[in-house]
């Protein structure tokens, strides 16, 4: 297994006045807000992040993540060669195997733990 860092999060999680908002659907969407101390003056920011057409998701809370997960720390991430898709992917019926392409993508978020 091989995790790639793609893109930070303008946000650090640690500063969420909660807990993020997971919404599922035909996409995944992560919601949270946290404030911004800037000039003029103070305000709120909203970040949504959206994982589109996701075959599954789930999510490992804090207390049962692994030393890897960590490497997701408030950054959107694929991991390669991952077990997890390996197993969906077997467990695909053959009419479907031709599907566009298939990727593993998780992040880890403070209070939460790791979305994938």
């Amino acid at each position: 297994m091989e995790i790639t860092r793609l893109m930070s999060i303008p946000m650090p999680s640690t500063s969420a006045f909660n807990e993020p908002f997971i919404l599922t659907g035909e996409d995944l969407y992560v919601f949270f807000s946290a404030p911004v101390d800037s000039q003029p003056e103070p305000h709120v920011e909203y970040l949504c992040i959206r994982f589109t057409n996701p075959i599954a998701h789930r999510s490992i809370a804090e207390i049962h993540c692994k030393l890897w997960h960590l490497d997701a720390y408030d950054t959107i991430c694929k991991i390669e060669d991952s077990d997890w898709l390996r197993e969906l992917k077997d467990a695909t019926p053959k009419d479907f195997k031709d599907c566009p392409a298939t990727n593993h993508y998780a992040i880890y978020l403070d209070s939460v733990g790791f979305i994938e």
